[in-house]
């Protein structure tokens, strides 16, 4: 049996935090005893994932796989997030006799921001890894296997290959992003870490974060998460968002400034944008809820952030 258990500080987030209560063990070198594993969670504060011992009733591998998976979804006394959201739903699991876990997930997985999605899918990999006989964790969402966002198969994820893919391959920045307040005549700041592959940009996850929608409680979405973005580039430090037409169509009850300046005063905060362009299917000579034309570029407008201490 895997007992003794040497846990690296996690690559994705930087290192894994340190205990976020007594029942928290030091993850980067923990004794495990018998049917003992790290079941782990998300620190919701800082984006981070953090462990804790879990004592297992079941010592067959299938059942195990099943046990620590439930465990997962569950969240403790602590408050501390568990790394699996309720909406996330597994259809079935296989065990391989090369000792790859094949686990397939309804479509709900891809409703999760790229930043959610990355931290539960690590915490998949570090607690089921743990158990005997599972080498390896393959993911599939509905019958497609998982993919990255540039459209390649995520493959076979192991403890050791995720940190060193995560090391070499994805880059973390810690962001402001824009949310809606109560009323929707306001924007609020929520800081955020977010975690995003090399290969792609700072500016197209940043509005990913944004259309996934806001953490903390009392903030409120700018726009429908089903909200289709084709392309986010940058040039001449303009930013140019490519959207469809469900962007027109937007029925949040919120003020029309609303949802775009969340975006843009989002975007400008990123040293190397000024402004931001809206193409909706190809076009820029478009209305927004009738009111706002997108035919130019706009800048941030810091009259629309709520001042807190004028409330």
């Amino acid at each position: 049996m895997k007992r003794r258990l040497f846990i690296c500080l996690l690559a994705v987030m930087m290192c894994l935090a340190g205990c976020a209560g007594k029942n928290e063990e030091d993850p980067k070198e923990t004794t495990l005893g018998e049917r003992q594993y790290l079941i782990y969670r998300v620190n919701s504060s800082d984006y981070r994932l953090t462990s804790r011992v879990y004592i297992a009733d079941n010592t067959d591998s299938l059942a195990l796989i099943e046990e620590l998976f439930s465990e997962m979804k569950a969240v403790g006394e602590d408050g501390i997030k568990a790394a699996i959201p309720d909406d996330v739903t597994l259809m079935e699991y296989r065990l391989d006799d090369a000792g790859i876990l094949l686990m397939r997930f309804t479509a709900d997985y891809t409703n999760l921001s790229d930043t959610d999605e990355l931290l539960c899918r690590a915490a998949i990999v570090y607690t089921l890894c743990q158990i005997e006989g599972v080498e390896g964790i393959m993911f599939y969402v509905a019958d497609q296997a998982l993919l990255t966002s540039s459209g390649r198969s995520v493959g076979v994820m192991t403890p050791q290959r995720f940190e060193l893919s995560v090391d070499q391959d994805y880059k973390r920045a810690d962001v402001v992003l824009y949310f809606a307040d109560s009323t929707g005549k306001y924007l609020v700041p929520e800081n955020r870490s977010v975690v995003y592959e090399a290969g792609d940009t700072l500016e197209n996850a940043i509005v990913s974060e944004i259309i996934a929608g806001p953490a903390n409680e009392g903030l409120r979405p700018v726009v429908a998460e089903e909200l289709k973005v084709n392309s986010v580039y940058v040039t001449d430090n303009v930013c140019y968002i490519y959207l469809d037409s469900s962007f027109l169509q937007n029925t949040l009850d919120l003020e029309a400034y609303i949802p775009i300046y969340a975006f843009v005063n989002t975007l400008t905060e990123i040293s190397y944008i000024n402004r931001v362009q809206f193409v909706v299917d190809g076009a820029t000579d478009v209305v927004f809820r009738k009111s706002i034309s997108l035919a130019s570029p706009f800048s941030a407008n810091l009259d629309y952030i709520l001042n807190i201490n004028e409330e």
